[in-house]
């Protein structure tokens, strides 16, 4: 998308809502995943 304009909008309308899609997308993945190990005690950090 380097040199389409802001946030691609050369390449049309579907390009920066795909990128938004996508971001959403990985953020719930990341997010499953990340919350998945809070229970667990898996990783532990030091409370002063």
């Amino acid at each position: 998308m380097a040199g389409a304009g802001a946030f691609g909008l050369k390449m049309g309308m579907m390009a920066p809502v795909a990128t938004l899609m996508l971001h959403w997308i990985y953020g719930a993945v990341l997010g499953a995943i990340y919350g998945s190990g809070r229970g667990s005690g898996a990783v532990r950090t030091a409370a002063a």
